[in-house]
């Protein structure tokens, strides 16, 4: 696995022969990895399994037994939920993609099997990413993937509604996502907002807006091939009604060619306000927002990443 062109520190996990592991595991991501086979693989290299959250409403109880590390095991939600939960803590995060999209784990390079990437933490080191801490009617949040108006979040409310699909794989999953995204683009309607990016105002109606700290957003959609959460920015990618047929090309092209890029106009910040949008994704969750004005800051190296070499 590599680091994805993160800059890793030298400071390796603390007596990385044998590490207290605290472990956020969610049993319905992706095709269902067992947890023993987690916990065989933890144990098989020395480590101690101190403690198993398999419930989101208990991530609290992660921090009790005083860990040397967190492991998500999961999607894009869970990882995000620990993400949060270990902002500013100094306590690394370990990543074992269990999900459908693994957009995080992805945009991180982070791919292999549960043993591998187990075994990798013997030599690995240190990385520092940012958060996304975005402010609206709901109150504060971080956020690991991105913030966003129009496309996603619509898209993301159709698939909610459905449970068609649940028990396929996960490619096949995300293809019907990607789908129902291009359906949903079909009928969409733009929508008049404003964006002020470090005091650049933009108005317009538009199709979509994202707030990217990742690459890639929804069902592996790639939005900005250079968005690194690494560098204290964000890459806000903008689309009104003349980008329609693009991003409709887009969506059967990533269909036959996964990782292909959408190329739309964008913009680096490190302060966005987004004004118009009564619903906005963050990160995988959609949220109403009466008062149609969210704001978000860039929270730089906040989160720890444990990253294999």
């Amino acid at each position: 696995m590599q680091s994805g062109g993160h800059r890793k520190s030298a400071q390796l996990l603390i007596d990385a022969s044998r590490v207290r592991v605290s472990l956020l595991y969610n049993p319905q991501a992706g095709s269902g990895t067992p947890l023993d086979h987690i916990r065989g693989a933890i144990e098989q290299q020395g480590h101690d399994l101190v403690r198993v959250v398999e419930s989101h409403a208990d991530i609290e109880h992660l921090l009790e037994d005083t860990p040397d590390v967190v492991v998500a095991a999961g999607g894009d939600g869970t990882i995000a939920r620990a993400a949060r939960m270990l902002a500013r803590r100094r306590i690394p995060l370990a990543i074992l993609p269990l999900g459908t999209a693994n957009n995080i784990a992805r945009s991180l390079a982070i791919e292999g099997s549960i043993d591998d990437l187990v075994a990798a933490w013997h030599t690995a080191g240190r990385v520092r990413l940012d958060l996304g801490i975005a402010e609206g009617d709901w109150g504060r949040q971080a956020f690991l993937e991105g913030v966003g108006a129009g496309l996603i979040p619509a898209a993301l409310a159709d698939m909610q509604t459905r449970s068609d699909g649940d028990d396929l794989p996960a490619p096949e999953k995300v293809a019907g996502a990607i789908r129902t995204t291009g359906k949903v683009l079909s009928d969409l309607q733009p929508v008049e907002m404003t964006i002020v990016a470090d005091g650049a105002r933009t108005s317009g109606a538009f199709l979509l807006v994202e707030v990217l700290n990742m690459r890639a957003i929804g069902p592996n959609l790639l939005f900005s091939v250079d968005a690194t959460p690494s560098d204290g920015f964000f890459h806000v990618v903008m689309a009104g009604e003349e980008h329609r047929d693009e991003i409709g090309r887009y969506l059967e092209e990533v269909l036959v060619r996964p990782g292909a890029a959408l190329n739309l106009p964008l913009t680096r910040a490190r302060h966005v306000t987004l004004q118009g949008a009564s619903d906005i994704q963050l990160d995988d969750e959609v949220m109403s927002s009466p008062g149609r004005i969210v704001s978000m800051r860039i929270d730089e190296g906040a989160l720890e990443l444990l990253a294999p070499g």
